[in-house]
């Protein structure tokens, strides 16, 4: 293709943006609860100190729960930049979106069971949103879906 298209991502960065601030939010909330918690155990500032250095340090619980989602985030962000792109592309192309066809591509594993069922599946873009999009959360693989929504036309 010759010609650049471009796309506002701008909204969609923003609600990342937002969507980092809460989890943020979370985090410093789950360590307040633990140092309470550990002070009222009676457990000294350095020793509650020294922990969370060693949870930071080898990704523990607090430290490597806050790590694996700030990265499903980001990876979440990159899929709908993704997404976004495709469609002005094929919106641009002239060719129809309404109609999408469920695209299984799976992981090392295999799909989960949920999309399994799906693949295949030709349905207008309002049921599949009705019903559960790849990657939002609705199927067992949750936000590592790796599923598409393709054009119908184009997987003839």
């Amino acid at each position: 293709m010759s010609e650049q298209i471009e796309f506002d991502l701008r909204p969609l960065f923003a609600g990342l943006s937002i969507t980092l601030e809460e989890e943020m939010g979370l985090f410093a909330h789950r360590i307040d609860v633990e140092i309470r918690r550990m002070r009222r155990m009676g457990v000294s500032d350095k020793a509650i100190y020294e922990m969370l250095l060693l949870d930071a340090k080898e990704g523990g619980r607090l430290f490597g729960q806050f790590n694996n989602s700030v990265k499903m985030h980001i990876y979440n962000g990159i899929q709908d930049a993704s997404v976004i792109g495709e469609y002005d592309i094929y919106r641009e192309e002239g060719i129809d979106t309404d109609m999408r066809e469920w695209i299984v591509l799976g992981s090392e594993t295999g799909p989960c069971p949920n999309c399994e069922v799906r693949s295949g599946m030709v349905l207008p873009y309002a049921d599949w949103i009705e019903i559960g999009l790849p990657g939002t959360g609705w199927s067992v693989c949750k936000g590592a879906c790796l599923c598409r929504l393709a054009p119908a036309e184009m997987t003839k």
